[in-house]
């Protein structure tokens, strides 16, 4: 159940996306509400700051393929490789509850452009194929909602994948890299994400070195996620993932590469140029500032836990 706070937020940011006032103004105000300070987006400064100069300013088509789930797939099998790939069954404009049922049990139904769509389905059934259709979101315009012009430039289709299913886990752990590339060496933290069958959303950030990042003796956390117990996962294939997401970003200062380990094979999941709509909340605030010193300079990650140039290190100057 949200809490008054969280309710009072959402309601203000609906409010927001449907005030006509300049898109940079509305960008403001929303992440103040979100992030709680006053973002210069001009001249922008933290990472979450940079996300939104990109939506605003920044007009590389790059972006309208690589963020089209279906587009990408051909990119990244032309890179990195098409073992990487999880298998699809089906790709249209539309898809019918018939066939939407025909496809059978262990499926993953998406929006090719949009984030957050995907809807999983274990067991099959005519009505919660009907289900899925009816809410799949046919009309909804992600990108005009999130102002991330992009999305808004892609062909809509749906997309059908099989179901990615892990022994160990209620579903796939998510590993998402946040890759940055500082004067053409790359460098990268890992946002560990686990959804459990409750739907509670565990959420740990690690170093390149697999270590909790931690700053004045206090892990750095999401806000608004539960905390992902323990070490990083146990997993063989961590340097074969960061050698796929290093791969992926060639040619971008910053992108976010989603990616599965499941019984010992790595999974392509997504690219993402504009996380959590460009107000990604950080515990501690100043983080968020770490990351923007590191996006577009000559400061480079050493695993995170040691962030510098030279003698100089970022967040202690």
């Amino acid at each position: 159940m949200k809490t008054v706070a969280a309710r009072f937020r959402y309601i203000m940011k609906r409010c927001i996306r449907r005030v006509p006032i300049p898109m940079l103004w509305k960008e403001q105000l929303l992440f103040f509400l979100k992030l709680g300070y006053w973002p210069d987006l001009e001249k922008p400064r933290s990472f979450s700051e940079k996300l939104n100069y990109r939506k605003l300013y920044e007009k590389d088509f790059r972006l309208v393929r690589l963020s089209d789930k279906v587009a990408v797939r051909d990119y990244v099998e032309k890179v990195a490789g098409k073992r990487y790939l999880i298998p699809v069954v089906f790709v249209g404009r539309k898809i019918s509850t018939q066939e939407l049922y025909n496809l059978g049990n262990d499926i993953v139904i998406k929006r090719n452009c949009d984030s957050g769509s995907a809807y999983m389905i274990k067991e099959n059934s005519p009505g919660i194929s009907e289900t899925v259709v009816k809410d799949i979101g046919w009309d909804r315009d992600y990108g005009f909602i999130t102002n991330e012009w992009w999305y808004r430039e892609i062909e809509p289709k749906i997309l059908v994948e099989k179901r990615l299913q892990d022994s160990a886990e209620d579903f796939p752990l998510d590993y998402k890299f946040f890759v940055f590339d500082s004067g053409g060496r790359k460098s990268c933290f890992i946002e560990v994400i686990r959804r459990r069958h409750d739907g509670v959303t565990e959420c740990g950030l690690f170093d390149s070195n697999l270590k909790r990042i931690v700053r004045d003796g206090t892990q750095v956390k999401r806000k608004g996620l539960s905390e992902f117990p323990g070490d990083f996962p146990a997993v063989d294939t961590f340097a074969e993932m960061k050698e796929v997401a290093f791969t992926l970003t060639s040619g971008f200062n910053f992108v976010r590469v989603d990616l599965y380990s499941v019984e010992g094979k790595v999974y392509f999941g997504e690219l993402t140029f504009c996380p959590s709509e460009g107000r990604t909340s950080f515990d501690p605030v100043s983080f968020d500032f770490e990351l923007g010193k590191i996006w577009g300079s000559s400061v480079l990650l050493d695993g995170l836990g040691q962030i510098a140039h030279g003698k100089y290190l970022v967040g202690h100057n």
